[in-house]
């Protein structure tokens, strides 16, 4: 049985910022990502913008006429592209339905990812140590831990997906070996270099058949909230991950996240201090595929 699992817990000079209603670009980086690790401002997917201030880091075919969401709307045009069914509009009239962070504040679908340039997808996709990496493929991201011990595979975004204030991040995923204790992990703040104790995301963990959602703060999951019985083998649903951040680094940061699989759903909130880092995964003993990566944030 195949498994589609979505976590949903998360511009270029400064005159294009202002037109796109962006934060100065350099203001949003410091605040988002560690100079000191990041990759030099380049343009790996081609298309003629630094990474720095593209607004999607993906081929410029990313979707073409694929429908991952078998609505039959295309995936370059759909709103809400991971979910069946889009919903109505709320309040703000922002053309986003049931993918809608914030109904009564207009936000926007930024980027879709779908990891079809393998080469994107290993210049961009990268590892960390000690933890083992990832395989990037076309259409995919593979990561396969073992399934005992305390190996984990972990791979940071290259550059900084993080262009607003608030950014909520949502990720298909296929999941197998569910019937193991282990985890996935969103991070919407890691160090690249290594793991760190401020390292702030949302983990999904099954211990003894029984899975939980929360806020992680290093290795601490905090407000965990819901427990599911998992199934002998696969299981199917979806995970979001958001931050609204607070200004300085260090200072407290809003942190969502949102689990929901048949039968089940989870909401974890905390405040937390915001550490330096980019986005990323974590797996502990399954074996995962992620297979897209919807961005949605306030411009």
């Amino acid at each position: 049985m195949r498994v589609v699992l979505a976590i949903c817990l998360v511009a270029s000079a400064a005159a294009c910022d202002t037109i796109l209603g962006l934060e100065d670009r350099a203001a949003v980086d410091a605040a988002s990502s560690s100079d000191a690790t990041d990759a030099p401002v380049v343009d790996l997917d081609m298309d003629g913008e630094a990474d720095n201030v593209d607004l999607c880091i993906a081929p410029s075919n990313e979707g073409g006429t694929n429908d991952f969401d078998m609505d039959n709307i295309f995936d370059p045009i759909d709103a809400c592209p991971l979910d069946s069914v889009n919903g109505v509009d709320g309040v703000d009239m922002d053309g986003l339905g049931t993918c809608d962070p914030f109904p009564s504040v207009p936000d926007r679908s930024r980027c879709l990812l779908l990891f079809t340039s393998a080469a994107l997808n290993s210049a961009l996709w990268l590892p960390r140590l000690p933890d083992e990496s990832w395989s990037n493929e076309p259409t995919k991201l593979i990561a396969d831990p073992p399934d005992t011990g305390d190996t984990l595979a972990t791979t940071i975004v290259a550059q900084s997906l993080e262009r607003a204030d608030i950014t909520t991040y949502d990720a298909a995923f296929d999941v197998t070996q569910s019937y193991l204790e282990g985890s996935i992990t969103l991070w919407l703040r890691a160090d690249p270099t290594g793991p760190s104790a401020d390292d702030v995301g949302c983990r999904y963990v099954n211990v003894s058949g029984t899975g939980s959602l929360g806020v992680v703060h290093g290795s601490t999951l905090l407000a965990a909230d819901g427990t599911m019985t998992l199934p002998p083998s696969e299981i199917s649903g979806r995970i979001r991950g958001r931050i609204v951040t607070a200004g300085a680094i260090g200072s407290p940061a809003r942190i969502t996240c949102e689990l929901f699989v048949p039968g089940f759903s989870a909401v974890s909130n905390a405040s937390v201090p915001l550490p330096l880092g980019r986005m990323g995964f974590t797996v502990d003993r399954w074996l995962v595929a992620v297979r897209a990566l919807h961005i949605v944030d306030q411009p």
